[in-house]
């Protein structure tokens, strides 16, 4: 199985690179934000591998960005995720996500307004199906003043009738 990371530099552009083996050497780093297009100022990116699929998570203030890679070096383009998956939550800093089955689950931190008030922050997750529609956003922790990171897994127990899990660390 292919090995993938993705990451930001300092000047916000998003690369990527792959390792197509353990005995292979790494890809040179390709630069997506000249593949895909530039977004705003991106602080935290993650990725997962869905059915095959290579899906990038980029998060900026108030907004997530996804992106599907369709084949070598061929994406979807940035589809505003923050509009769907975590509608009316203000996002944070960190992201994370994991596969479990054929759904993405993604994991970001961020603060919910309620007339005047503003919550702390916590972590909430939004799941998107093959079809790529996304499930209402849902808080998983409780609210802490400060959330440094945020990181998310798919686990599978053993045993008789065990299913795959998603396990999140803030």
């Amino acid at each position: 199985m292919p090995l993938r990371l993705v990451g930001i530099n300092s000047d916000g552009t998003i690369w990527l690179t792959r390792r197509r083996s353990e005995t292979q050497p790494w890809d040179p780093w390709a630069n997506l934000t000249s593949v895909i297009g530039p977004i705003g100022a991106p602080t935290d990116v993650a990725c997962a591998i869905v059915n095959g699929e290579l899906h990038i998570c980029v998060l900026e203030p108030n907004a997530l960005w996804h992106t599907v890679e369709t084949g070598p070096g061929a994406f979807t383009g940035w589809l505003p995720a923050h509009s769907v998956a975590f509608s009316g939550v203000s996002t944070g800093g960190r992201v994370d996500c994991a596969a479990i089955g054929s759904q993405l689950h993604v994991c970001v931190e961020g603060t919910k307004r309620t007339g005047a008030l503003v919550s702390n922050p916590v972590v909430w997750r939004s799941i998107r199906n093959p079809s790529g529609a996304w499930s209402t956003p849902r808080e998983v922790t409780l609210r802490y003043l400060a959330i440094r990171d945020v990181a998310c897994a798919s686990i599978t127990p053993s045993g008789p009738g065990a299913r795959p899990q998603l396990e999140i660390l803030t």
